[in-house]
């Protein structure tokens, strides 16, 4: 089964500076308020383009964990990265100048419209089974060295960079990069 995520309206990007809501604390809030009204997700094949579509996907597979309110922060972080960063071709350094400028949003939005990246999905694979929960998430990017962000210290006066090692180390029981950097697999322990 596939599903496609589509938001209808406008993107608005991710940034936790400045107005504009946290994507983190929204989804947090929501999935803490909120119990699945349908049952249990046991299995599903998503595709998202957006942040917007990332935020409400996350809202949706987190409430399906023992721990929504933890693991929705590791899976924004892993869809929120196969946005900006693989679909996008958004690198560290570019993201925190354009959070420091207040350009972050006007980027992607930019980018989502150009031919080199607009086809470009997130494919994210979700499965639950008595013992843990699967997730997958796989971009259309050209991968980066996930081992030196996760084995490396991160700048702690950049307005980003930490995401994954918040990713690894409270939200998942393991996170596993393959290949080029563009496919990453978590589970969490039941």
């Amino acid at each position: 089964m596939t599903t496609i995520v589509k938001d209808t309206e406008p993107e608005t990007g991710a940034s936790p500076m400045g107005d504009k809501p946290n994507p983190i604390e929204s989804i947090q809030q929501y999935v803490s308020k909120n119990k699945p009204v349908i049952g249990r997700l046991v299995s599903g094949e998503f595709e998202i383009t957006t942040l917007s579509e990332a935020e409400k996907l996350s809202t949706m597979l987190a409430a399906n964990t023992p721990c929504p309110e933890k693991a929705s922060l590791g899976i924004w972080e892993l869809l929120s990265n196969a946005v900006e960063h693989g679909n996008l071709e958004i690198d560290q350094q570019t993201k925190a100048k354009l959070i420091m400028s207040g350009e972050i949003d006007d980027e992607i939005q930019r980018r989502l419209r150009l031919g080199a990246y607009r086809d470009r999905v997130v494919r994210v694979f979700f499965k639950c089974s008595g013992s843990h929960v699967w997730l997958k998430v796989q971009d259309e990017g050209k991968g980066f060295d996930f081992e030196k962000v996760l084995n490396g210290e991160m700048p702690l006066d950049q307005p980003n960079g930490r995401g994954l090692l918040v990713a690894r180390n409270l939200c998942f029981d393991t996170l596993e990069y393959h290949g080029c950097g563009n496919e990453v697999v978590a589970t969490i322990e039941l």
